[in-house]
């Protein structure tokens, strides 16, 4: 505990028979004795020895009671509460500017509590960019069409794939995002990139229409080397009513999705192995003072919120594995967060 002037009396020390330690405050104006000042040449008036050792005790016991007795033990006064010293928590405001001295940073007799006010995950976008300083970005785009058995020439999973320095998008070139071959019965979303290094952000999947731009590769976390890397895939939806069913409810709950109250969609895509369906393709869901806080799956372990779906999760599972023969209609709800109203 750091000693506070004039407040916490040091450690005791044996006093001189005719003086007080100098490191000890002034005692107060009723424990002095009046003492007539000497004039220059002329000798104290010499007193008693008995007198001399009274008012030596006498002394000794004030500082007794100014130590002990009005303030306390140093060992008391770290028991006192915080708030009951209230110039031991406030800083000194020359704090910070001192530098190499005693007593540079001024503490509270107590610890400051921990706040214990959980901070809720939001699922608001953030924001959340890293410094585009140097490196490369490697870039892979996929195709996500193959709907023939998988063969060295049919097989084209990466449509395009290259790199390109983050000065170069600095300056403004960007990745030219292809217009894929659409095959016949399905619809072309657009392009799913995931994002990583985001988390604890959402989404982390965005959908894409053109290109990949430096503000795109601001979201993807570097590695040691300062290099990146994305993956981008082609977001299909088939429009064929008589084609192989994965069916997918969109319920905006309480808000509207493309003007209606819920939206059923075909989510099968043309890839031999079912594929992945990208929900950032899709259409967001609005609700006038909410903000769309993703969709959610409802599972055996509770509601979930998903931003990309396995084609097996269309199907029942039997022996640990989807049974192809047993589809199942996934429903998904929007999740919403109410929006601050201005001037709060």
């Amino acid at each position: 505990m750091q000693k506070q002037e004039n407040n916490i009396l040091p450690e005791y020390q044996t006093l001189p028979t005719d003086s007080i330690a100098p490191e000890y405050p002034p005692l107060p104006d009723e424990y002095l004795q009046s003492k007539q000042p000497v004039e220059k040449g002329v000798p104290e008036r010499s007193e008693s020895r008995k007198r001399k050792v009274m008012r030596i005790l006498c002394m000794l016991a004030a500082c007794v009671l100014l130590g002990c007795g009005v303030y306390g033990t140093e060992e008391d006064q770290t028991k006192i509460p915080a708030q009951t010293t209230e110039e031991v928590q406030v800083p000194d405001e020359n704090v910070e500017n001192r530098d190499g001295r005693e007593n540079d940073h001024v503490q509270s007799a107590t610890t400051e509590p921990e706040t214990d006010v959980a901070i809720a995950e939001t699922s608001e976008p953030i924001e959340k960019q890293y410094p585009l300083e140097g490196g490369i970005l490697y870039y892979k785009i996929y195709n996500e069409t193959h709907l023939a058995n998988p063969t060295a020439d049919a097989w084209e999973r990466i449509l395009e794939e290259g790199e390109i320095t983050i000065e170069q998008l600095l300056a403004g070139e960007v990745i030219a995002l292809p217009q894929p071959e659409t095959p016949e019965g399905f619809a072309f979303l657009g392009w799913a990139a995931h994002f990583s290094g985001e988390k604890d952000t959402y989404p982390k999947w965005s959908l894409l229409t053109e290109s990949f731009t430096a503000e795109d590769a601001a979201r993807i976390k570097p590695d040691e080397e300062g290099n990146r890397s994305v993956d981008i895939h082609a977001v299909w939806n088939s429009q064929d009513p008589a084609a192989w069913q994965m069916i997918m409810v969109l319920d905006a709950n309480g808000g509207t999705i493309a003007g209606q109250p819920s939206q059923t969609y075909n989510a099968l895509t043309p890839k031999y192995s079912g594929g992945t369906v990208y929900l950032c393709g899709y259409p967001t869901p609005e609700r006038e003072g909410y903000h769309f806080a993703g969709w959610y799956l409802a599972t055996d372990e509770g509601d979930i919120r998903v931003e990309t779906l396995p084609a097996s999760r269309f199907f029942a599972q039997k022996g640990g594995e989807p049974d192809y023969n047993a589809p199942l209609e996934l429903h998904l709800k929007a999740g919403w967060e109410k929006t601050e109203e201005k001037g709060n």
